[in-house]
């Protein structure tokens, strides 16, 4: 039996509404730019029709709450394999911006301007690249490999500092860590450089798995940046899942 599907007007007397056909994708994409919450209250458009690298347009760029991009294509009929091939090439586009360069597209959409007071002003937040810089004791820190999965959770027990500040405890003693990480020297270059130093945080790991053990299932929240300060409603339904499988998430300081 085939299953039909309709869309009606309420009211006294209800009538269907009738199908059409969409005039054109530009007519789509003025639509989402009047109103972004058609395709999610979630995101924030700071881009529109941004030529990449490869040469190709992108349709709409957004922002998530947690600072993350999303990339958005249009097609008003079927997708062809090339389309979906061309978008791959514009995600590892937007993948390589810099904090600059995103900064730079906010200013060129229309009725753009400063990206830190607009998204401070969308979210209630402040548009943080250095996420790392703001945690503090006592915060938890859940940790993700990549295409692989959640692999544990830890409690940061120190302030962050500059890696020139930082020390590992060795077998004999305490030792700066530029004396004792393997790529120090790269750290080194840029040591005393506010703007470039590395920072690191100390964690007391409360709760880990094998990367072979990784969690990872359908419905978690992921994020193309190295460290992310999540705030979406989907970072919350992760936390909770996560929690079941990390059951020492809330262990007492040993």
């Amino acid at each position: 039996m085939p299953i039909q599907h309709a869309i009606w007007k309420v009211g006294t007397k209800p009538e269907p509404l009738s199908a059409t056909r969409l005039p054109s994708e530009q007519t789509l994409e003025e639509m989402i730019v009047r109103e972004p919450s058609i395709l999610s209250s979630e995101w924030m458009l700071i881009g529109r029709q941004e030529v990449t690298s490869h040469g190709g347009r992108i349709d709409l760029l957004a922002i998530a709450p947690d600072g993350s991009l999303v990339l958005i294509e249009l097609k008003r009929d079927r997708t062809p394999r090339e389309i979906i091939a061309q978008a791959l090439d514009y995600a590892c586009w937007v993948e390589q911006l810099t904090a600059d360069r995103i900064a730079q597209t906010y200013q060129r959409f229309p009725n753009g301007g400063n990206l830190d007071e607009a998204f401070r002003q969308r979210f209630g937040v402040d548009l943080d690249e250095e996420t790392l810089k703001m945690l503090s004791p006592g915060d938890r820190v859940w940790v993700k490999i990549p295409k692989t999965g959640y692999v544990g959770v830890g409690r940061v027990t120190e302030t962050v500092v500059p890696i020139g500040d930082f020390v590992l405890q060795t077998p004999g003693g305490e030792r700066p860590a530029l004396e004792v990480l393997k790529n120090a020297e790269l750290y080194r270059h840029n040591a005393d450089d506010p703007d470039k130093v590395e920072c690191y945080v100390r964690v007391e790991w409360l709760d880990t798995v094998p990367e072979a053990k990784a969690i990872n299932e359908v419905g978690l929240f992921g994020n193309q940046n190295t460290v992310c300060q999540p705030l979406t409603p989907k970072w919350r339904h992760t936390v909770e899942r996560l929690k079941t499988y990390f059951p020492q998430w809330d262990q007492p300081t040993g």
